[in-house]
């Protein structure tokens, strides 16, 4: 696949227990959900369907096409990795627990 088709950033998500899936572009996308999508989808689903296969003749962007995406995947309950990971691995070097925000030292 070209750059042209590819997302700024790869949607990660959870298929089933332990085993994560990554989409890097739209030709990915199509495919996963002609051939491993959990039910017959929905409005979400075919919406994103429909962006996806505009995005392969330039008709819609391509980042529209990963939101579209990941807005069908949240709602057919996928577990998607969220753009913020990096602040819970930074928190796992810290020792914080990742679920409470670091306090500043600093006072107000």
């Amino acid at each position: 696949m070209n750059n042209r088709g590819r997302f700024n950033k790869p949607v990660r998500f959870l298929l089933d227990a332990g085993h994560w899936i990554e989409i890097h572009g739209v030709i990915e996308a199509l495919e996963f959900m002609r051939t491993r999508w959990p039910d017959e989808g929905g409005d979400l689903y075919d919406y994103a369907l429909d962006v996806c296969q505009r995005a392969m003749s330039d008709l819609k962007s391509v980042e529209a096409a990963r939101y579209a995406f990941v807005d069908a995947l949240s709602h057919a309950g996928f577990l998607i990795v969220r753009d913020f990971e990096h602040l819970f691995m930074a928190a796992d070097r810290s020792g914080t627990s990742g679920h409470n925000p670091p306090t500043s030292s600093m006072s107000t």
